[in-house]
């Protein structure tokens, strides 16, 4: 708590014109508004670097978000607000680009899932912390590390073996998963994961022909749906016993410039 002989001494501080950027620098969070804004005001006049730092110390949260998601940040800076009591500054810290290693190893291990999810996301993020993130509690933040495109092939393995569903569907949905890792999710044990593999464009013939042998007649109808389904393939869904199922085949075909002469109907 700040005494009234406090305060009058701090706003006499900030009228003066003699004020080093150290300590503007230092005061210019200040919970006195005339000190506040009277420093700000200095801030500004000062230079650029004393304006982060008044962004950083303001009591917005939006204006503390926007430097901290901006990527001419200082990385001083962006330490700073790493340490933010806001889980959502902390968010977009960790979602900056310009963030430095450092911060984000700090990040990687912060209370909030949303905090550590950013830092899975951030195309900066060190192997090191990937590597932490990949075995975090939360299918969220593994999940954003499947959305990636750089990750070492022994991640792809492990993260198809997830326990979450979603993070395996997310797995078969990205274009650098290695095709043998695509051929062990055409086995798994949830028809969503399947599904979703036989939907993706980068299917290999060999998979596709083997979705197209699922027991599960929504995932023989997304293969035979797939423009990378082989032509002879959809021939054979197209006599499938399920209607979805030659639907799906005869549309393919269809696209194909196939001749609708001797197709089944539906």
């Amino acid at each position: 708590m700040i005494t009234a002989t406090q305060e009058r001494k701090m706003v006499r501080m900030a009228r003066s014109t003699l004020l080093p950027a150290d300590v503007i620098s230092a005061r210019v969070g200040c919970d006195v508004e005339e000190v506040h804004v009277r420093l700000g005001a200095k801030a500004i006049r000062r230079g650029v670097g004393t304006v982060w730092i008044l962004k950083a110390k303001s009591s917005d949260i939006a204006v503390r978000r926007s430097a901290a998601s901006d990527p001419s940040c200082p990385s001083d800076i962006l330490r700073r607000l790493a340490r933010d009591r806001s889980f959502r500054v902390r968010s977009a810290v960790a979602s900056n680009d310009s963030c430095p290693s450092d911060a984000l190893r700090r990040l990687a291990r912060d209370r909030s899932m949303w905090v550590r999810s950013a830092v899975a996301s951030n195309q900066s993020c060190p192997l090191g912390v990937l590597r932490l993130l990949v075995r975090d509690r939360f299918a969220l933040v593994r999940l954003r590390v499947a959305e990636r495109g750089d990750c070492p092939g022994d991640f792809w393995l492990r993260l198809a073996r997830d326990r979450s569903p979603e993070v395996r569907c997310r797995v078969a949905h990205n274009p650098s998963c290695p095709r043998d890792v695509l051929r062990w999710l055409a086995d798994d044990p949830d028809r969503r994961v399947r599904r979703s593999l036989a939907r993706v464009r980068w299917c290999t013939p060999d998979v596709l022909s083997q979705l197209a042998r699922d027991r599960d007649r929504f995932v023989r109808s997304e293969a035979a749906r797939n423009r990378s389904c082989p032509l002879d393939l959809a021939r054979q869904l197209a006599d499938d016993p399920e209607p979805v199922v030659r639907r799906a085949a005869v549309s393919r075909l269809r696209r194909s410039g196939v001749s609708a002469r001797g197709l089944p109907a539906s």
